[in-house]
């Protein structure tokens, strides 16, 4: 479904949402935080917390923390990286495991991290970021095992050596799996890597699609900034211009920097940024996070807002100035979200040496952000590096956490709203799994064109080194009906996926009090993958076994596999000590997907004990991928 607005449609689109803005107001209580780190267990006081992530590791329910610790030469346990597992609802605190899951690092100097089911087995994995000029390390995709992980960087061939700040997932190519782009500091020799998942390993096409970025690139961005379906790669780079590569690859495979273009090829100390769509008119805005030179501001500016217009104009606003932000403040990371419950999106600021800002957003009101940071008690003045925002308690609001170096505490500001006007929405694949990073959720109200808002899935970078909660969170009237549009970046021949009232009718008429106030929404959509000839992919070359569904199973499960051309196909079951049990699948398939039903029973027809199983899938009689399956009688 395409959307177009004339001018007068948007007028009165805009006034409808001024008057829901109005009706969310009188059901939301007073906005307030309390500041409650060290009660929980996650202030992390260590030479110098480097960044954080949330994200649901074990599949409780609940979000867990990992926060990194970025010391350069300070040796000894206390700068270890630390796994905060969501223990809340069991003894009211976090509770780190870092070091028994495996994933606390023996030397100092992790920055960035992202958490990412990209082998879609429904299981996080987490990829961190290390500067291997501090100690002999490079960057570890630690891969989630269930009672522990496992670094399979190198067998992924993801292991980058060299100041790695920052990874960002998304699925560039729109395959169906999660892509990785990573941002490498100045030194020589090393630059920016492009990662394509190709299943069993992933490919470096840097070179090929030339994305090395600046000099000193600190974040970035997938995003779908022209609505054309396709996820785009923003660069923030420091002393050097930022980059909008333009996706073309389904037209030319390439990607175009079209920055100087729409005048966002900002040339400060960028340290982030995020894209957002603040003034609700269904595109995305973007917030550039610059640190002030002190010595020359006025090659290295502050903080930037650009105003979306290409469906007007062709062009971005900046607009800092006009809507009470201004260009003077300096930051060195951003979260948004609609933490009042007004179904806007607001902005939080981790200002290092200076004091963190909250800016409401009042701009379908007043026409302005307006700054409270101190009235709401979120306003420290230590050397923030971060922040990022999940519902670590599963109240429905969104709680804040900032990333706090040299020594300083980290703070979890806990939202007290307590109000139940929100919705929470989750995309998965059509087994269930977290890997739709890049996609879009809009909310409007039912049968009309009034959008209510519009957000990302996360696959890390918004704002800075940071990755928010997976889930996308919309402050709505608990009473009221909308109608949701979702936007995948998977795509069938060269079409993303749109799903909406007009093919979804569970997407129509959804009254968040009468859904629990949660929705999963699965893409249901069948990818059918094809290649060109040589060395130039519009989509992945590659086969992929999938895990089971459901997993655990008691009677029947569910194994999926695709393959990009014709194979003779085995899976073969076996026990943990190797021995056969069935052969499911032994014939010639072409290329496509497909789905394999098994009973649990062995060849002879019998039932099998519970246990643990391993399912091999064989093309031309050589194993390319192994899943465990797991069986509860």
């Amino acid at each position: 479904m395409t959307r177009i607005f004339s001018t007068l449609i948007f007028r009165i689109a805009t006034t409808c949402v001024v008057i829901f803005s109005l009706i969310l107001i009188s059901y939301a209580q007073q906005l307030s935080f309390t500041e409650v780190a060290q009660q929980l267990g996650i202030a992390h006081i260590d030479y110098a917390s480097g960044a954080a992530t949330w994200g649901d590791y074990d599949s409780d329910g609940d979000i867990d923390l990992y926060v990194t610790s970025a010391a350069f030469s300070i040796t000894g346990p206390q700068n270890l990286n630390r796994l905060f597992r969501n223990d809340i609802n069991i003894s009211g605190v976090f509770v780190d495991i870092a070091q028994q899951m495996g994933v606390a690092e023996i030397y100092p100097g992790s920055w960035g991290s992202a958490w990412c089911d990209f082998d879609a087995n429904g299981l996080l994995d987490l990829y961190v970021c290390n500067n291997s000029y501090t100690y002999p390390d490079s960057t570890k995709l630690f891969i989630n095992k269930i009672n522990y992980f496992e670094d399979q960087a190198g067998i992924y061939r993801v292991n980058n050596w060299g100041f790695n700040i920052m990874d960002v997932w998304g699925d560039y190519d729109g395959d169906g799996d999660q892509d990785l782009y990573l941002c490498v500091s100045n030194y020589p020799g090393h630059i920016n890597k492009l990662y394509r998942n190709d299943g069993i390993y992933f490919t470096d096409v840097t070179v090929f699609y030339s994305v090395f970025g600046g000099t000193n690139t600190q974040s970035a961005n997938w995003v779908d900034y022209d609505n054309d379906g396709d996820l785009d790669l923003y660069l923030s780079n420091v002393a050097f211009e930022n980059m909008l590569y333009e996706n073309k690859i389904t037209e030319n495979d390439l990607f175009i920097n079209v920055a100087p273009n729409y005048g966002l090829n900002d040339s400060g100390r960028s340290g982030g940024s995020i894209w957002f769509d603040y003034d609700n008119d269904g595109d995305l805005d973007l917030f550039i996070v610059n640190r002030i030179d002190q010595n020359f501001p006025h090659l290295y500016p502050g903080c930037k807002l650009y105003r979306n217009d290409i469906n007007i104009n062709n062009k971005f606003m900046e607009v800092s100035n006009s809507l009470g932000i201004g260009d003077t403040i300096s930051a060195d990371g951003c979260t948004v979200g609609d933490y009042d419950m007004d179904g806007d999106l607001d902005l939080y600021l981790a200002v290092r040496g200076g004091r963190n800002k909250y800016f409401r957003n009042d701009v379908n009101i007043t026409g302005i952000f307006s700054e409270i940071g101190n009235q709401l008690n979120v306003s420290d003045t230590l050397n923030t590096l971060g922040a990022l925002n999940g519902d670590y308690d599963n109240d429905g609001d969104l709680d804040i956490y900032a990333v706090n170096f040299h020594r300083e505490i980290c703070r979890l500001y806990r939202n007290n709203i307590n109000t139940n006007n929100y919705l929470k929405i989750r995309l998965l694949d059509k087994i269930d799994h977290f890997d739709r990073q890049g996609s879009l959720v809009k909310v409007y109200l039912a049968n009309t064109d009034s959008l209510i808002g519009m957000r990302v899935v996360d696959g890390g970078g918004s704002g800075g080194i940071t990755q928010d909660e997976y889930d996308c969170h919309f402050g709505l009237d608990p009473n009221l009906a909308y109608d949701i549009e979702v936007i995948f970046t998977t795509r069938t021949n060269g079409q993303n996926h749109i799903f909406n009232k007009q093919n979804r009718t569970e997407l129509g008429g959804v009254v968040p009090s009468q859904v629990g106030n949660f929705m999963e929404i699965r893409d249901t959509v069948v990818t059918v993958l094809g290649i060109k000839p040589g060395e130039r992919p519009k989509t992945i070359n590659h086969f992929k076994l999938y895990q089971n569904y459901p997993n655990p199973f008691n009677s029947t499960t569910t194994i999926p596999f695709q393959i990009e051309t014709g194979y003779d196909v085995k899976l073969i079951i076996y026990d943990l000590t190797g021995k056969e049990v069935i052969t499911l699948v032994n014939k010639y398939y072409n290329r496509g997907f497909y789905e394999i039903n098994w009973n649990g029973k062995n060849k002879e027809g019998g039932d099998i004990a519970s246990g643990v199983y391993i399912c091999n899938f064989l093309l031309n009689n050589k194993l390319q991928d192994v899943r465990k399956l797991f069986l509860v009688r």
